[in-house]
């Protein structure tokens, strides 16, 4: 089934988050921040296209490293341009950098193999970031406990 309308894509978009065994499916359908395998996602219906817009969390590159990703992605970005219907941005608004890939729906789709595609799109994202990213993105939860490290327990009460 493919919805072609706000209400039937709500219901698609519900459907491929329980799927993907989400504990808030109609918020993640709604737009919301789900995090699949310690990647945020973020999934969107495009009505105008008839396809499923996923964002996906890469991290922040580290301030040694940001121009060396920021090379990687454009060069990769050009490569995925003659493959698929993907790209790398920076969200200013909330901080983000992201890789946007946009699924279309066809009448063949359905809510099972909808939600593979957004774990194999999790998939790519870990590997990059376990292979070509090893090394070159901000750590945050490692920053958070470094400082929470330096400080005195009483200051955390």
């Amino acid at each position: 089934m493919t919805p072609h309308d706000p209400l039937s894509a709500g219901r698609y978009l519900e459907a491929v988050a329980r799927q993907l065994h989400l504990p808030n499916p109609l918020a993640a359908a709604q737009g919301g921040l789900f995090e699949l395998d310690d990647v945020p996602v973020q999934m969107e219906f495009m009505a105008h296209r008839s396809a499923l817009r996923l964002s996906l969390e890469i991290g922040d590159p580290t301030a040694d490293h940001a121009a060396d990703v920021h090379a990687h992605w454009l060069a990769l970005q050009h490569v995925l341009s003659t493959r698929l219907d993907a790209w790398f941005a920076l969200d200013t608004l909330n901080n983000r950098h992201l890789f946007i890939l946009q699924v279309p729906l066809v009448q063949e789709s359905d809510a099972r193999s909808t939600a593979l595609t957004v774990k194999r799109a999790v998939a790519q994202v870990r590997e990059w970031r376990d292979t070509v990213l090893q090394g070159r993105l901000i750590d945050y939860e490692q920053l958070l406990m470094r400082q929470l490290g330096e400080q005195p327990h009483e200051d955390l009460l």
